[in-house]
Order: C-alpha cells, then sequence, then structure tokens
C-alpha cells in the first residue's frame, strides 16, 4: 500500500514540476510542498483509535505548501536572473555570420541559385500542381576576410 502512494506521489510531482514563471513555480512549489507534507501527515502517528489522522495531513499539507511557495518562488527567480543573465552574454557573444568583421571573422557568402515555375501537370494518373524548382548553382560558403 505504501510502495502504491509513494508511485502517486511522485507522479504527481513530475506532472505539476515542469518549466514556468516565478508565479508558476511558486504555486507548483506550493503543489509539491502540499502533497508531501499531507503524506508526511497521514503516514505520521494518529494517535489512539486513528482520531487525530485528518489534523496530521492537515497541518502536513499547510507546512508543506508554505514551505514549497517559498522554495518555489526562490527556484523561479534564480532561473529567471539565469535566464537574463544568460541571454546578456549571448547577446555579448552572438555575431553575424554574413557580415564582415575587422577582427579577421570570416564571412558567410549565401548561395547562388536558381527558380523555375513548373505549371501543372499530371505524370501518369497524379495530378501535380504549379510549384517552383530552385537549382542551386553555388553552394554557400566561407570567406576568409584578408
Amino acid at each position: 500500500m505504501k510502495f502504491q502512494v509513494q508511485i502517486f506521489v511522485v507522479s504527481g510531482l513530475l506532472m505539476i514540476s515542469g518549466c514556468s514563471t516565478v508565479g508558476r513555480s511558486t504555486g507548483a512549489g506550493a503543489g509539491i510542498g502540499g502533497v508531501v507534507g499531507g503524506s508526511i501527515g497521514a503516514f505520521a502517528d494518529p494517535g489512539p483509535d486513528g482520531g487525530n489522522r485528518v489534523r496530521n495531513v492537515i497541518i502536513g499539507s499547510a507546512i508543506g505548501a508554505g514551505a514549497g511557495a517559498v522554495g518555489g518562488y526562490l527556484v523561479g527567480k534564480k532561473v529567471e536572473a539565469s535566464r537574463a543573465e544568460g541571454k546578456k552574454e549571448g547577446e555579448a557573444q552572438t555575431r553575424d555570420a554574413a557580415s564582415e568583421g575587422g577582427d579577421g571573422a570570416p564571412k558567410l557568402i549565401p548561395a547562388k541559385f536558381s527558380v523555375r515555375r513548373v505549371p501543372n501537370a499530371t505524370r501518369g494518373k497524379t495530378f501535380v500542381p504549379e510549384h517552383f524548382e530552385y537549382d542551386i548553382v553555388e553552394p554557400a560558403h566561407w570567406e576568409i576576410a584578408q
């Protein structure tokens, strides 16, 4: 019985812990904490005749949800900060491959191609609608700036 409950709890945690914003991280943390806290409360000593089991589940859920919300908020803020940091670093390191750099960076020469329109046609029992065909005359290549 305990093994089935553990599988249920773990699968529930996996379902609600996807990529999210700070608000969703806080909500996911509260949900996960509530489930975990309620599960711990359910397995805590219920006292004589099991009279305190509901109280244990409620208290465990409340404490777990609070702790999970705080943890989710902190994790969400950290992820957001690292995303912002990554964007700043990525922008600083990004180069336009088609531009000529004064630092000897290679220049991407785009492919040369020809275009022809192919009218509607039938090939055997197959109808082929009008379309364009692109023939590559010269493939794209890199040129090192001298």
